[in-house]
């Protein structure tokens, strides 16, 4: 089902941003020489390289806070189409799922299928929540 990979990808994606911004902020400053022994008179540490490059620490910052924001909204919407959808009878809930699925392979659009279905009397919200896996 396409919920738990929405779910999957969100947590790979923070965590790819994580990973990314740790990188960045563990980078070394100086280019490397290639040479078997470093010389760590030249080094920066890693407080002068925040320091230096503050606007780029407080850029990944931002991001990975937007990619937690963003895991956060999606685990939240994805909580309210399960309780939802819990609340619907399995067989009417399968029953309108095969009715969805048909009818977009017939080519009709998803505004018209919520449309017909709003038309017999399903509520929007349980329309939109079925119709999050299409």
């Amino acid at each position: 089902m396409k919920k738990k990979e929405d779910l999957n990808y969100g947590a790979i994606g923070v965590f790819i941003l994580v990973c990314f911004g740790i990188m960045i902020l563990m980078t070394p400053y100086e280019p490397i020489t290639g040479s078997a022994v470093e010389d760590v008179t030249g080094s920066v540490t890693a407080a002068e390289f925040l320091s230096q490059n503050m606007v780029l620490a407080i850029v990944v910052f931002l991001i990975i806070i937007m990619g937690i924001i963003g895991m956060v909204f999606l685990v939240k919407h994805q909580k309210e189409r399960q309780r939802i959808l819990s609340q619907i009878p399995p067989e009417k809930l399968s029953a309108a799922e095969e009715y969805i699925k048909s009818t977009i392979a017939q080519g009709y659009s998803k505004e018209d299928v919520k449309a017909a279905l709003m038309h017999q009397g399903w509520q929007e919200s349980r329309v939109d929540a079925m119709m999050h896996h299409f």
